[in-house]
């Protein structure tokens, strides 16, 4: 915690005086999130869903995804909160590891995808301070139709 100044408190809590915050939990636990988690949170608080849905693996079957609603507008409507999308294709621990300067040979580039370009700006601001390529891959539902993966 001394590395990043973080502070460990409780989900519900989380969103306070927050300026951004990043949901890094299975698609299955996202209903389990406090009812009104973002109830009173200024709009300006930017909100990262990280998730992938493994219906197989891990989250079972989410109907509303399986019948073709973008992972992302679903994690929107179980929050309340519009989202970006963004780590969601790389690992936690190279987002620790592999960072690199900007103009760095090799610097992993990172998609992010949303509806809200000053969201996605803070965003996309973030991903270069880490270390890393910030590639602005539209909307959600754009992002949705089409892999933007680029980190292998």
């Amino acid at each position: 915690m001394t590395e990043t100044g973080a502070v460990a408190v409780e989900a519900k809590d989380a969103p306070r005086g927050a300026h951004l915050v990043i949901v890094t939990i299975p698609e299955r636990n996202v209903p389990t999130l406090a009812k009104g988690l973002f109830a009173g949170v200024p709009a300006s608080v930017v909100v990262v869903d990280t998730g992938n849905y493994y219906p197989r693996q891990r989250d079972g079957r989410i109907v509303e995804i399986e019948s073709g609603m973008p992972e992302s507008r679903w994690v929107e409507q179980k929050l309340g909160r519009p989202v970006i999308k963004a780590f969601n294709n790389i690992y936690a621990r190279h987002l620790l590891e592999r960072g690199r300067p900007r103009g760095s040979p090799g610097r992993i580039a990172l998609p992010v995808a949303g509806d809200d370009a000053k969201a996605k700006a803070v965003v996309l601001q973030l991903i270069d301070e880490l270390g890393f390529d910030a590639v602005d891959a539209g909307g959600l539902l754009a992002a949705a139709t089409r892999n933007t993966s680029v980190y292998h």
